[in-house]
């Protein structure tokens, strides 16, 4: 009497669709990653071009603070720098935290891909408790480290709008 083989057998197609998927897959994948990463340079040089923008307001700022001790007429031009910083300011933000939610979402593409190389390289090896238990401690680990990374990132931003506060009560 012929045994019954109670594990999966996988065939040549399967493999060869399987293998088109994750091709397929990876070539998403590195569109997507091309994407994100020529959005964040763009996102980059414009926070370059809008830092170097803020600090001529400033310097602008300051002559108008001097010149406003000899005219009080010019008032309305100081009123009027001052609005263009806030705008920028409030635009600088906004492009941070975009950039903010890209880097996020390109850690999350990045996890994904770990978890489909996983799963393409050793199919087998899902059958072992060890590694599944492995597996998941180092997923947790990624996401311990993701977190972390981000809260580095808010301190240090943080860190600077404090000293850009303390450096604008100075001047």
């Amino acid at each position: 009497m012929p045994r019954k083989s109670t594990s999966i057998e996988v065939t040549e197609e399967d493999y060869l669709a399987l293998k088109e998927k994750f091709h397929l897959l990876e070539g998403d994948r590195k569109a997507y990653f091309e994407t994100f990463e020529n959005q964040k340079k763009q996102n980059d040089l414009q926070m370059k071009q809008l830092r170097a923008e803020n600090q001529e307001l400033r310097l602008a700022i300051s002559d108008l603070k001097k010149e406003n001790s000899r005219n009080v007429d010019q008032d309305q031009e100081l009123n009027t720098e001052l609005r263009k910083v806030a705008k920028l300011r409030s635009e600088y933000d906004l492009r941070k935290n975009n950039t903010r939610k890209l880097r996020k979402e390109l850690d999350q593409l990045n996890d994904q891909l770990h978890e489909f190389n996983l799963d393409a390289k050793k199919p087998n090896l899902e059958d072992n408790p060890l590694t599944r238990k492995i597996r998941m401690h180092e997923n947790r680990l990624d996401k311990a480290m993701i977190k972390y990374n981000e809260a580095q990132s808010i301190r240090k931003t943080y860190e600077q709008i404090v000293k850009r506060l303390k450096d604008e009560r100075v001047g």
